[in-house]
């Protein structure tokens, strides 16, 4: 009886869908401004107001390393249909994680936005996230599907970072730079900056670095 009313329960939990993007491998290793992927994964998926969860992963190993001087990531998944009007506007929650499957950002509610060619979407533009350098492995997004009866027939998901210094960079975890060397070089920038603005808060740039041991 108790497995009974288990299984019984079990339809309640979320199981979230993969939808997995791949990097160009000419594109790794290079620090982007903004990027673009796109999906087929949800292709066929037909908008009928189910409540659905995506897990956003990035193909063979790939790592997406958020720099943010600002401490926030924009970020888009937009979903085209076959629509040829606007196919319904829907809001959700989201959050990143790395590679371990750890939480990388806070959770937050979505911004939810729909297009009259046929598209619609969930997004946040200032995204927090919990490191000023994280290797972001992928994004966890609940939220419900529009009730229009149009089919889903492609998925974009977007990264913008915000601020002029902001960037995001791709690779593997062997191929790019261990965080510790990231953090040298990112406060010797703003060093270097501070230095030669004449602020005067060079001295407090150093005192503040602390190596990792």
């Amino acid at each position: 009886m108790k497995l009974a009313l288990l299984l019984l329960l079990l339809p309640a939990c979320a199981f979230a869908t993969p939808v997995v993007f791949t990097v160009d491998p000419s594109q790794t290793g290079i620090l982007h401004k903004s990027f673009t992927l796109t999906s087929p994964d949800i292709n066929g998926v037909v908008l009928n107001g189910q409540a659905i969860t995506l897990d956003l992963a990035l193909a063979n190993d790939v790592l997406a390393r958020v720099h943010t001087v600002a401490g926030v990531l924009g970020f888009s998944l937009t979903i085209q249909t076959n629509a040829t009007v606007a196919p319904g506007f829907t809001v959700g929650t989201v959050y990143a994680v790395d590679r371990f499957g750890n939480r990388v950002s806070e959770i937050m509610t979505t911004a939810g936005g729909m297009g009259s060619n046929g598209t619609f979407g969930v997004g946040h533009p200032f995204l927090p996230m919990l490191s000023p350098v994280t290797d972001l492995a992928g994004m966890h997004l609940e939220f419900g599907m529009p009730d229009t009866g149009y089919t889903v027939t492609g998925a974009t998901w977007r990264f913008t970072p915000r601020s002029p210094q902001d960037a995001v960079e791709f690779g593997t975890a062997a191929q790019l730079p261990e965080i510790g060397s990231v953090w040298l070089v990112a406060f010797g920038l703003i060093l270097l900056k501070s230095v030669n603005s004449g602020k005067g808060y060079g001295k407090a740039c150093i005192s503040a670095y602390k190596p990792e041991s």
